[in-house]
């Protein structure tokens, strides 16, 4: 993202009149002649704020023993700061100033200089006329936008006789109003998805049906086992009891935990799910044709996969013995000499019972729908629903509702792989200022055809990210293949552009105006 320095600049309304001077009987005091002073210009450059102030002398002489101090201080009223000031001082005043910093180390005078900032000091023992300009840098802070300007006089003489006198000479400051970036407003288009002629659906249950050891026959009564049936059947009754599916296939698969001997494993584990093939027969009124039984065997690769995303102590060792040892009796073997059993015991107890599963696949068709039936059936199944439809439902909302909004979501949500879908979802997640989430959507998407709405959406994502150039290379794509918001995104990246330009312009103001804070202006 590109970064530009920001300058606001803001003058000082100056009080008319307000050339202040020093009572009649100050003057005859500590000093003769005159002398006045004028807030010239308070601006700020970005984190800086500039202040000038002009001090005119007639005539002015201070007395041998005296000092005047000017301190400019900015002030809200709660916060305040005082800049450096400009003494001038007497003959025999100054000569004392001189000597006190002769006595003093260099870290002496620095430390002095710390604790009495001035901004200079001037030998005023010979009457002089003319002007001296104050200026001074200093960071801003917020509060500097409600300050007015004082200037404190600090009238002594050798450090014991003191008068203060404090004169505001700029009531108020006024800010210009900052040039910030253009904030751009986005625009987008959705893709209307194909219509999907014959939709094609699945769903797979997960289930632990729990047998006795060395057991194969289902007993419904064993330990949990009920509740796991019933819930398997109501799953594969939802689809099948659904008015607009049919179902195409039902395949059954069994899986067993590989301790003890793999063929007979294997063996074991069909016959458990032949068992509870014909448990779900006897239930679920499904022509037997549509059943299938696929034995996977032990389950080799789900027990890598629980064992990689554990925090066991013993995972790196048993992935090294799974992935080194193409033997399944030597790699039992193995695994049950690890760490002395211990591992092994673990194992049996808490991690291969959860393999011992079986998972339903169920294929089914679901018939075309029509908007007023898609609306009601993306509440409850949305699966069932093709993009196409889900695109008409959203439509029958209205552009721009949150029901019309939430469709898209929902479609990403049920087709997540499917560039049409992050598309769309992404363009919605725009709108609603997710760059990040969108930015997800569109990563990596390898669209199978051209769509003006991809290359769109890019660009709206890189003219938020600050990549301009890239931003209009995208849009400038979108726009020749006929895609209207292309060019409102153009014109909006045009704002972006001016205020970039106009933000240059301040920064160099900015270098140019800058005032160093150690500088200073001697008479004229």
């Amino acid at each position: 993202m590109i970064t530009f320095i920001k300058k606001n600049v803001f003058f000082a309304i100056i009080m008319l009149g307000m050339l202040v001077s020093t009572s009649v009987s100050a003057q005859s005091k500590y000093y003769y002649g005159n002398i006045t002073h004028d807030v010239k210009d308070v601006e700020q450059y970005g984190n800086i704020v500039n202040v000038e102030i002009s001090f005119t002398l007639t005539d002015f002489k201070v007395k041998t023993l005296k000092s005047i101090d000017f301190t400019p201080v900015l002030s809200d009223g709660v916060n305040s700061i005082p800049l450096p000031a400009i003494s001038f001082k007497g003959m025999n005043n100054y000569i004392t100033y001189g000597r006190t910093l002769d006595l003093l180390t260099k870290k002496g005078i620095v430390e002095y200089n710390k604790k009495h900032p001035k901004y200079m000091v001037i030998d005023q023992s010979k009457a002089t006329s003319g002007e001296i300009i104050y200026k001074f840098s200093l960071p801003f802070e917020s509060w500097i936008k409600r300050a007015h300007v004082d200037v404190l006089k600090d009238l002594n003489c050798c450090g014991e006789e003191r008068l203060l006198e404090r004169s505001q000479i700029v009531e108020k400051v006024n800010l210009e109003e900052e040039i910030a970036l253009y904030k751009p407003s986005v625009f987008v288009e959705y893709i209307e998805p194909k219509v999907e002629k014959v939709k094609k659906r699945s769903a797979s249950i997960e289930s632990l049906i729990e047998f006795k050891v060395g057991g194969w026959v289902l007993d419904p009564k064993f330990r949990n086992n009920k509740s796991k049936l019933d819930k398997l059947n109501n799953q594969i009754n939802e689809i099948r009891r659904d008015r607009y599916t049919t179902i195409k296939g039902v395949s059954i698969a069994g899986y067993a935990s590989p301790e003890g001997n793999s063929k007979k494993n294997v063996a074991l584990s069909l016959s458990r799910t032949r068992s509870i093939l014909s448990y779900i027969k006897k239930k679920v009124p499904i022509k037997t044709k549509l059943f299938k039984v696929n034995n996977v065997g032990e389950a080799w690769s789900d027990l890598r996969e629980i064992i990689y995303n554990s925090t066991y102590d013993f995972r790196i060792d048993l992935l090294r013995i799974i992935d080194n040892e193409p033997n399944f009796a030597v790699r039992n073997r193995e695994i049950a000499r690890l760490n002395g059993g211990t591992s092994y015991r673990f194992l049996l107890d808490s991690v291969y019972p959860k393999l011992r599963k079986v998972v339903i696949d169920i294929s089914f068709e679901v018939v075309p729908l029509d908007v007023d039936v898609a609306r009601e059936v993306i509440k409850t199944r949305p699966m069932n629903l093709s993009l196409n439809e889900m695109y008409q439902v959203a439509n029958s909302y209205g552009a721009g509702t949150n029901e019309f909004n939430e469709v898209f979501l929902i479609a990403q949500r049920i087709f997540p792989e499917d560039p049409i879908a992050r598309i769309n979802a992404a363009s919605v997640r725009l709108l609603r200022g997710d760059l990040s989430v969108a930015e997800d959507y569109i990563y990596g998407i390898i669209p199978t055809e051209e769509h003006a709405e991809y290359y769109n959406v890019n660009g709206i994502i890189a003219m938020l990210n600050g990549l301009y150039t890239e931003a209009e290379g995208y849009f400038n794509t979108a726009k020749a293949m006929g895609l209207e918001s292309a060019d409102k995104n153009l014109a909006e990246l045009y704002k972006i552009y001016r205020t970039v330009d106009e933000q240059e312009l301040q920064r160099q103001r900015f270098a140019e105006t800058q005032i160093n804070p150690s500088s200073t202006k001697s008479l004229k």
